[in-house]
């Protein structure tokens, strides 16, 4: 009928959970919108990194995102 039909999951197959959490913010206040823009980059090409915006009374705007391990933490942190 012209719409897509979604599939079944796998049996036992659950959504990713971020296990660490971490804080990231621009070095410089005006880096802001560069740190947004590299950050939803990165997030097209891995689902399992949850991201959300945070703002601190100190290092002002920036992300909280949650990831799978402390090495899922490292990749993503050298790739921003």
């Amino acid at each position: 009928e012209g719409g897509e039909k979604l599939g079944q999951a796998f049996p036992g197959f659950r959504p990713a959970q971020p296990m660490v959490y971490a804080g990231i913010f621009p070095e410089a206040v005006g880096d802001g919108e560069k740190l947004e823009t590299a950050i939803q980059r990165l997030l097209l090409t891995d689902a399992s990194v949850e991201a959300k915006r945070d703002i601190s009374p100190v290092l002002g705007a920036g992300f909280r995102c949650g990831f799978l391990g402390l090495l899922h933490l490292d990749v993503f942190r050298q790739r921003l």
